[in-house]
């Protein structure tokens, strides 16, 4: 029984990072089908900020987007899982929203998360623990 626990392991784990990785991918094509209309917003904070974890310095940004939808005002805050700057304060920006829910939007200028590390590293990582699962098996027999 702790062989085949030693065997299925890398596979299950292998199977849930790729699978992190699509939902990645799935949750960002949702949200174009349902954020079907469109208004022009603004940056109203381009959010670089700074963190020290375990002694290393990390940069990354956290940009704040204002935008209008029949008179009601929407600031919110929109994760841009890159290390490198998209935006500028102040600079004009394309705003997809949900129309049944206003508050839910994405934004063009921030790119697509495809060629993101928050998607390949999962997929990669869970390829190899797939990988390893094969080699265990292999030997194992």
């Amino acid at each position: 029984m702790e062989d085949m626990l030693n065997v299925a392991m890398p596979f299950l784990i292998g199977l849930f990072l790729i699978g992190l990785g699509g939902f990645f991918l799935w949750n960002e094509r949702r949200m174009k089908q349902i954020c079907t209309s469109q208004v022009s917003g603004v940056v109203a904070d381009e959010g670089h900020y700074v963190r020290y974890k375990n002694g290393k310095r990390k940069e990354g940004y956290k940009p704040t987007f204002s935008y209008s939808v029949e008179g009601v005002e929407y600031t919110k805050q929109k994760d841009s899982y890159s290390s490198t700057r998209k935006v500028s304060t102040g600079q004009s920006v394309t705003v997809f929203y949900d129309p049944a829910k206003p508050n839910r939007f994405y934004v063009l200028e921030l790119g697509s998360v495809k060629g993101s590390i928050i998607v390949w590293i999962p997929c990669a990582l869970g390829v190899l623990f797939i990988l390893v699962g094969f080699i265990i098996r292999h030997f194992a027999d």
